[in-house]
């Protein structure tokens, strides 16, 4: 039924889905409009609302303008037809447009950036992985979610190639050190 749903879509509409979609099940419009590039945002407005009286998308409550997929499947059906190479350059497009839109302090969103940038590796190296996935898991850290802490530096440990049990001494690299403890942090504070 999603593929049906899907393919009654008309071909700029199921781009800019596609786009959406490595966004994430929840995406703003700014960030669809600015990655996509219509020739006006009435136009995207005008492929939302194809997309929503399809079916496929809604509206969320809110101030900003943002929609979810109506399913999860819609999501991940998207996401599937997408060519490997050109999901890592969306990932790393979304991530850039986030960090210009956030600016310095993104707050509950540096898991969001830490995820894209993750992604987006192989194109854009691993610097900005690295700042975000730090960011994201002092951020957890603070929210008490441990398990995610401990997930998001284990992820940089791996990025730099150090063994997150922390039994290889880590090199004089104070990130290092920083990721070794955050991860420690979160560990001890699961077996809680």
């Amino acid at each position: 039924m999603i593929g049906q749903r899907l393919l009654r879509l008309t071909g700029p509409c199921y781009q800019a889905l596609t786009t959406a979609s490595v966004i994430g099940h929840e995406f703003d419009f700014n960030l669809l409009a600015e990655l996509t590039g219509p020739d006006s945002e009435e136009d995207l407005l005008d492929l939302m609302d194809e997309a929503i009286s399809a079916r496929v998308i809604e509206d969320l409550p809110g101030t900003a303008v943002r929609y979810q997929s109506r399913h999860a499947l819609v999501q991940q059906t998207l996401n599937e037809n997408i060519s490997a190479g050109r999901r890592v350059r969306l990932h790393a497009s979304i991530g850039e447009a986030l960090e210009k839109a956030l600016g310095l302090n993104p707050g509950a969103r540096t898991a969001e950036l830490a995820h894209h940038f993750t992604q987006a590796v192989s194109v854009l190296g691993n610097e900005q992985m690295l700042h975000y996935t730090l960011l994201a898991g002092e951020h957890a850290l603070d929210s008490y979610a441990w398990e995610e802490a401990t997930e998001q530096f284990t992820r940089a440990l791996s990025a730099k190639g150090v063994d997150p049990s922390g039994t290889a001494p880590a090199s004089g690299d104070g990130r290092e050190v920083g990721m070794l403890k955050g991860r420690g942090r979160g560990v001890q504070a699961r077996g809680r």
